[in-house]
Parts: structure tokens; sequence; C-alpha cells
């Protein structure tokens, strides 16, 4: 049981690396934007 766990930790652990390497922080506000976005989600300054 204990290493099944594990091992879906290790699993949600990567996927959030991932994640976070295709997101570009706004300059201006700071908000986490996906790669394609051209501008900030929160904000709307050009990235």
């Amino acid at each position: 049981m204990e290493k099944s766990i594990a091992e879906t930790s290790g699993t949600i652990v990567t996927s959030l690396d991932n994640a976070a390497a295709a997101v570009i922080p706004c300059k201006k506000c700071g908000f986490l934007n996906l790669e394609s976005s051209r501008f900030c989600s929160n904000c709307g300054n050009p990235l």
C-alpha cells in the first residue's frame, strides 16, 4: 500500500514540474500564464 502511494505522489510531482515549465510569469503582476498566451490573463499586459 505505501509503495503505491509513493509511486502516485511521484507521478503527481512530475506532472506539476511539466506544467511549471509551460507557464510564463507576467512581468507586471506576476500572474502565471500559459506559454502559448501572448497577453497576461490577469492584467492584460503583453508577455
